[in-house]
């Protein structure tokens, strides 16, 4: 019986080993984790909320999954959607920004994976309500875009078992600024993706100065 017992132990490690789970992975939710989403509208900001946005009021989705990717998810459903403002914040050889659009919430791509106390970067994405626009901040892993690679991830900020930070980058400067362009400050540079046509093709617009930052607390029951 004893040996059954053993074998059988031996086996689920064999099989745990198999699939090729990461030491961080530990770290990942075991179910979903509902959010209020909070905006610190700072001054400069330039991606605005409108107030907190709350997991399941207002068919808002504000959470962490429960997969091992961790993402932290976040949408508006029907609550007011947040603002992203372009006028003046185009990096120098990127079109002009006019205006603004309205963005459906943003995508931080395993930001639920990092431990308690501790600070990473993640790639994130953020859509327009009307599916033409794509903000992204650094690129997955899997990504093999130039493009995308040429803009900075999010800084999350673990800070306690029920709070994280999320906020762009600061400090990172461009040390190769195009001819004529003084180096310019890079932590919050967004590259900006326009989807269009028939059939739809997405192409890269430009990059784009978009600081921002939001706290995500835990939802309680």
């Amino acid at each position: 019986m004893k040996t059954r017992f053993t074998s059988i132990a031996v086996l689920m490690i064999v099989l745990l080993a198999g699939t090729g789970l990461s030491m961080s992975q530990k770290n990942k939710p075991s179910k979903n984790i509902s959010l209020t989403i909070q905006f610190a509208n700072r001054a400069g900001d330039r991606i605005i909320g409108a107030g907190a946005y709350s997991d399941g009021v207002d068919r808002v989705t504000a959470l962490f999954n429960n997969d091992y990717t961790g993402d932290l998810i976040f949408r508006v459903g029907r609550a007011e959607p947040i603002s992203q403002y372009f006028a003046g914040a185009a990096f120098c050889g990127s079109p002009e920004g006019s205006g603004g659009t309205q963005a459906t919430g943003i995508t931080v791509f395993k930001a639920g994976l990092l431990p308690t106390g501790s600070t990473g970067t993640f790639a994130a994405k953020s859509t327009s309500t009307d599916g033409v626009y794509t903000l992204c901040f650094g690129r997955m892993d899997q990504e093999t875009s130039d493009f995308l690679a040429q803009s900075t991830r999010v800084t999350v900020y673990h800070q306690d078992e029920d709070t994280w930070i999320v906020t762009t980058t600061t400090g990172v400067e461009d040390q190769n600024p195009a001819a004529g362009c003084a180096a310019e400050e890079a932590g919050d540079k967004a590259a900006l993706l326009q989807t269009a046509g028939k059939p739809a093709r997405t192409s890269g617009v430009g990059y784009y100065h978009m600081p921002f930052q939001f706290i995500a607390t835990r939802k309680s029951n």
